[in-house]
């Protein structure tokens, strides 16, 4: 049986304020994990909450990071105003400081520029920086959970800002996130675009700042 990858259709140009998937996220995402522990026969529900069970401890303390304080075009550093056009998961392997791998999840978001003066009748997207975290945190050394930890500050304020609330659990956030992408409304937010040299290799990361109004 082929592996169902899971990537969630995204809306492109503007307007964005209408419209819906024929496919939900989390129907896909049952559907793999049916297909994948079908030979346990655990229960769908269980297998959706272990992948991030062992996350939720450091999730629920991690104070969420805006940037205050990946592969494609991106826009020029700074903060730009964007819809949230799509959220995608989907399991990977998570590469261990010391070259071992191990199984694992990312989490990508795409943004579509709301104001494109480059392009101002096809406003450009771009895929932010993914977040790449192991499924048991137990195989990490110090250094390990000190990396999982700054991706997952990141990803709380990516799913905080999208959802205008505090979160505690990174299942039902982003399964909320996702249905909010999803909705009747865009979500617009502020995005800001982070260039970080190290030893002359740029790194590229995204931090959701605020969201707009509406």
């Amino acid at each position: 049986m082929a592996v169902v990858l899971l990537c969630v259709r995204e809306r492109e140009r503007v307007p964005l304020t209408r419209g819906t998937r024929s496919l939900s996220l989390i129907v896909l995402f049952v559907s793999f994990l049916s297909h994948l522990y079908s030979e346990n026969q655990m229960p769908i529900e269980n297998n959706v909450k272990a992948m991030f069970n062992s996350l939720n401890t450091a999730f629920a303390q991690a104070q969420p990071d805006n940037g205050m304080g990946a592969g494609g075009w991106w826009p020029a550093e700074g903060q730009h105003e964007v819809f949230v056009s799509s959220l995608n998961v989907r399991p990977s392997e998570y590469k261990l400081p010391d070259g071992q791998k191990v199984a694992g999840t990312e989490i990508s978001f795409r943004y579509q520029l709301i104001n494109d003066t480059d392009s101002p009748n096809e406003p450009r997207s771009f895929d932010g920086s993914a977040f790449r975290l192991p499924q048991d945190t137990s195989v990490l050394d110090d250094k390990g959970r000190m990396r999982v930890d700054i991706e997952m500050r990141r990803l709380k304020g990516h799913l905080q800002t999208i959802l205008r609330r505090d979160v505690k659990d990174i299942g039902t956030a982003i399964a909320d996130a996702d249905a909010k992408i999803n909705g009747q409304d865009a979500v617009a937010v502020v995005v800001k675009c982070q260039y970080d040299n190290v030893n002359g290799k740029i790194y590229r990361k995204d931090f959701l700042v605020k969201p707009l109004a509406g």
